[in-house]
């Protein structure tokens, strides 16, 4: 296997609290601990402790639909807001709390900030 592809597409399962129903793909984290997951289906949702998924987008938005890149970069500025700007510690802190997944114990990955 190539080393680069297996690097850009190192994805994994993961289980919602709450949800015993579904297995979701973990996309990444978000500044306020928060994450997005893409169902079987290419559903994407915004997951937050305590509150239910919310969905956000799909593989093929419809038409006025928001598309993948343009929800992550509103949501990872209203995270960065939610979190006090305080991105570092908030990362730092998520990346010891484990995400439940098929395969290992592994966080989801941090979407990068900026871009």
């Amino acid at each position: 296997m190539d080393s680069v592809w297996s690097t850009v597409f190192d994805v994994f399962a993961c289980l919602l609290e709450g949800d015993d129903e579904e297995v979701y793909w973990c996309c990444g984290h978000l500044a306020d601990r928060s994450i997005v997951v893409m169902d079987e289906s290419g559903n994407y949702y915004h997951a937050e402790k305590g509150k239910k998924k919310r969905y956000i987008t799909c593989n093929v938005p419809k038409t006025g639909e928001e598309d993948f890149d343009s929800v992550v970069q509103r949501l990872k500025e209203e995270a960065g807001r939610r979190a006090g700007g305080n991105h570092s510690a908030a990362a730092a802190e998520c990346g010891g709390k484990k995400t439940t997944e098929t395969g290992g114990d592994k966080g989801c990955p941090a979407f990068p900030d900026g871009g």
